[in-house]
């Protein structure tokens, strides 16, 4: 989460809170459902384009997610310490869904990030 505080003349104050992460996981349901509705008025086009943009928010909320766990641990854990990259470089979110995974096996005897359905299609049911 994000808090951005303005101070104006006058002692007037203006705060805005932002949670992108929360922000792309709304968006992602909110395009879905969108889907639903076009699909059930035969709009092949605007199905199409919901899903497209639900699929850009599940990413994107995904990407947080990961990235939030995977600095968490880093900074929390002295036995979470991914090799560096020999370009070093900073990890690609398959790289961090590898070192929380491999993480994950060690110290959980199992992994919970096992693959989960998510159902994409909007007459599929799901979120």
């Amino acid at each position: 989460m994000e808090i951005k505080v303005s101070f104006y003349p006058g002692g007037r104050v203006i705060a805005i809170a932002t949670d992108l992460i929360t922000d792309h996981w709304d968006d992602y349901r909110h395009h879905i459902e969108e889907a639903r509705k076009l699909e059930s008025d035969g709009d092949a086009h605007g199905v199409s384009r919901s899903i497209r943009s639900a699929l850009f928010s599940l990413y994107s909320h995904l990407d947080g997610v990961v990235v939030n766990l995977h600095n968490a641990l880093s900074k929390a854990r002295t036995d979470f310490k991914p090799r560096p990259r020999m370009d070093r470089k900073e990890f690609c979110l398959r790289e961090k869904i590898g070192h929380l995974r491999t993480f994950a096996k060690q110290h959980l005897n199992s992994s919970p990030f096992n693959m989960c359905p998510v159902p994409l299609n909007p007459g599929a049911g799901g979120p």
